[in-house]
């Protein structure tokens, strides 16, 4: 009858043997929370940039489109080297202008005012810059966007220029 009743104690876990198993199911569930948290912070790093990679993208696009069909700068109507800068571009009897309104970049066609970035992107820096050489009219321009996704916010720079075909006709 001991030999029965030694073999019906043996058939449990150990208070070790339970200590250990309790250890290692913490040590994986730490590891996979930081590889999740890890994950997610990469996932709104890549959030971000995508905002400010596409609105750049529409924006610059846009914008030297417009500056490479124009016939000339409206230095009157533009606001050179300073941030937020606004530029006006003249085209025949069309006249296009380019400016920050809150935090958002406006497009103002002949009266017609259309936003053309996104409300979740933060526009930190834009300047103008035109160059004249007597035969043709260069712009440059300085373009920072910032975006945030969850707490993680990204901030990127962009440098284009055009010459303006009808400045050279």
């Amino acid at each position: 009858m001991t030999s029965r009743y030694q073999t019906k104690m043996n058939k449990g876990f150990t208070l070790v043997e339970m200590l250990v198993y309790m250890a290692l199911l913490v040590v994986i569930s730490i590891a996979a929370v930081a590889s999740l948290i890890s994950m997610s912070d990469m996932f709104q790093q890549q959030k971000a940039q995508q905002l400010v990679t596409r609105n750049a993208t529409v924006v610059l696009e846009r914008l030297l489109s417009d500056v490479r069909s124009a016939d000339a700068v409206d230095y009157f109507g533009s606001t050179l080297t300073t941030t937020p800068g606004e530029i006006s571009l003249i085209r025949g009897a069309t006249t296009t202008g380019y400016s920050v309104v809150g935090d958002v970049l406006q497009m103002d066609v002949n009266g017609s005012i259309a936003s053309i970035t996104d409300s979740a992107v933060t526009i930190d820096q834009l300047r103008f810059y035109v160059y004249d050489n007597t035969t043709t009219e260069f712009v440059r321009v300085m373009l920072t966007l910032s975006a945030t996704a969850g707490t993680v916010t990204h901030t990127e720079t962009f440098n284009v220029g055009a010459v303006l075909r009808g400045s050279y006709e």
